[in-house]
């Protein structure tokens, strides 16, 4: 499914673009096409024989085991096939399949650095198209706040209209989450952030949440169904909030990991991978 999303993104924006020709003559592009597709036919064979708990009846739903593993497959075989376009972009750095890639990868906020790292060594002709300008603006956006960085300080309303600043929890471990209702993968990681919250909240640890929501009702209402018991925090202003612009956020679910000094320690960090890090600082203390 995600091999013939690309493709069909590929062939609709040439189709309708000033490359149209080398698509539709069995062209090299469209030969380096086909060698992308030949890399990822296993892994996407792979895909098909795993049932998407999204399809899951409701006895399977039940079965909280099943949804886990199978989730935790689909991941994998996901991200093995984001470091197959990767690896395929930097060996065939001339190709407008590349490009594509890139300019698809550099959504995911955990690749950034690899997808700039690859983006280094394009074409320059790639570089100068309107795909080459957005991916370099992700870049910038998303090194706005990085790592070893003092966290920007902000206030915003939680949901009684109260202001609630950053800074308010110096002397803590802060996760600083962005999120939304509207976001699935985001609030598919709630019952994670509540585990962890529910295990270190006593530690010197919280977790403050920003959503881009624009509607405050759905907001409170994904709050309360998803059993969210941290500060939550929103402008109600969207992608267009003060602080998710100054924070560079171009895709949620976003977080950084804030030390008790205010400074940024980490970034993106889900599931297993958070559990991880929260385990080392905690248990060297």
């Amino acid at each position: 499914m995600n091999l013939l999303v690309f493709i069909i993104t590929v062939l609709k924006l040439r189709k309708n673009s000033t490359f149209k020709p080398y698509y539709f003559r069995g062209s090299l592009q469209n030969d380096t096409l086909q060698l992308l597709r030949n890399q990822l036919a296993n892994l996407i064979k792979k895909t098909r024989e795993i049932k998407d708990p999204d399809y899951f009846t409701e006895e399977e739903k039940r079965d909280s085991a099943l949804v886990n593993h199978n989730k935790k497959e689909l991941e994998n075989i996901f991200y093995n096939i984001v470091d197959t376009e990767l690896a395929f972009a930097e060996q065939y750095p001339n190709s407008y399949v590349s490009l594509d890639i890139l300019a698809n990868r550099s959504r995911i906020n955990t690749y950034i650095e690899k997808v700039a790292s690859i983006y280094d060594h394009l074409a320059e002709n790639l570089k100068q198209t309107p795909q080459g300008d957005i991916i370099s603006e992700r870049i910038k956006k998303k090194r706005q706040v990085v790592v070893g960085m003092k966290a920007i300080d902000f206030s915003m309303k939680d949901t009684y209209d109260n202001i609630v600043n950053l800074s308010y929890f110096n002397g803590k471990y802060v996760l600083l989450d962005f999120w939304a209702s509207w976001c699935g993968p985001c609030r598919e990681e709630h019952p994670n952030l509540i585990s962890i919250y529910e295990n270190y909240k006593n530690k010197d640890f919280t977790i403050l949440s920003v959503s881009i929501d624009t509607d405050k009702e759905k907001w409170i209402k994904a709050i309360d169904k998803d059993k969210l018991t941290w500060t939550q925090v929103s402008d109600l202003s969207g992608s267009k909030g003060e602080v998710y612009l100054k924070y560079g956020i171009t895709s949620i679910p976003a977080n950084f990991l804030i030390d008790p000094n205010g400074l940024v320690i980490a970034k993106d960090l889900k599931g297993d991978g958070l559990k991880s890090e929260l385990s080392k600082i905690f248990k060297t203390e």
